[in-house]
């Protein structure tokens, strides 16, 4: 899930993510939550989000959007990762 400013894409080489899992155990890490499929968000299996693992990545390699998260789930990702950084 790419979640840097809009603006900084247009002008930085890379884009921040928080990648996903599949692997619903890792919610056990803090810094993580459970992502459900919900038609829009292009998930076909609960996924977790990996907040925890924040990172920068070229961002010619995001070339195709899957989905969009419901606000209240970014919300909660982008909390968390205030939290990690605070």
């Amino acid at each position: 899930m790419i979640v840097q400013n809009d603006a900084l894409i247009a002008s930085l080489p890379t884009v921040l993510i928080v990648p996903f899992t599949s692997t619903v155990a890792a919610a056990r890490f803090q810094g993580s939550v459970v992502v459900s499929p919900d038609g829009q968000n292009g998930l076909t299996l609960p996924s977790v989000a990996l907040a925890f693992q924040l990172r920068a990545i070229d961002k010619r390699d995001c070339v195709l959007r899957l989905g969009v998260l419901n606000p209240a789930m970014l919300d909660q990702i982008l909390e968390l990762i205030d939290q990690l950084i605070r």
